[in-house]
């Protein structure tokens, strides 16, 4: 997966249409990274952590990472979020 940034590590994980983003920043200063979705994403659910930053431009997000800080994020995409809607799963 690509990102804007040397220092940060980032990979994309698909099962069936759930997908999760792991972003971790090997550096010791902090720093800001757009990460591309590549998806109609209505929201990104932090997996591990309640208190991070991020914004939603389209199909990209820019995450605010502390040093040596990560981030797992479930990508709700557009699709996924109207068919559970309609089900009550969500």
């Amino acid at each position: 997966m690509a990102v804007d940034h040397p220092s940060v590590f980032a990979m994309s994980y698909t099962l069936d249409s759930r997908r999760l983003i792991a972003i971790h920043n090997l550096s010791a200063e902090t720093i800001k990274v757009e990460v591309d979705t590549y998806a109609e994403t209505n929201a990104l659910i932090a997996l591990l952590d309640e208190h991070w930053s991020a914004s939603m431009d389209d199909d990209a997000c820019t995450l605010e990472l502390k040093p040596y800080d990560s981030r797992w994020l479930r990508v709700l995409e557009q699709c996924y979020m109207s068919a559970n809607k309609a089900s009550g799963k969500l």
